[in-house]
């Protein structure tokens, strides 16, 4: 997808790309680049798209049953983990995640910048789906 479209170009061709291959709706590598929006540390807004990092963690998702990811700065797991979270929630049935962090107002910062930055964000007829 483009990155160049506004927002009611980015709708008009995500429902019109679904409606040409409906299948797309059930690959979950497919909607978290599709579907989530996140914002930069520049403080741009952009479709999520995994870096170097996420992605090798991503190649080994569907290897093990649990993971252990030791914290670094400044890779991006907690936006990685939070889109995926999402994700699952919203697409698969009874599950449920929860955030652990250092402070409980570090834990609803997380929630808020990242987890309602991407439902805010979804696509209309996404939106449409899952409210």
């Amino acid at each position: 997808m483009p990155e160049h479209l506004n927002k009611k170009e980015y709708n008009t061709w995500i429902a019109s790309t679904l409606k040409a291959n409906p299948s797309l709706i059930r690959d979950w590598r497919w909607r978290l680049t599709h579907f989530y929006h996140i914002v930069t540390k520049e403080g741009e807004k952009v479709l999520f798209f995994p870096n170097r990092a996420q992605q090798e963690f991503l190649e080994e998702l569907e290897t093990y049953d649990r993971f252990v990811i030791l914290k670094s700065r400044q890779l991006g797991f907690s936006t990685l983990v939070a889109i995926l979270f999402l994700d699952k929630i919203i697409w698969e049935d009874n599950k449920d995640a929860g955030f652990i962090a250092h402070t409980k107002d570090a834990a609803a910062d997380i929630f808020d910048k990242k987890v309602m930055y991407a439902i805010q964000n979804l696509p209309d007829c996404i939106k449409a789906l899952v409210n």
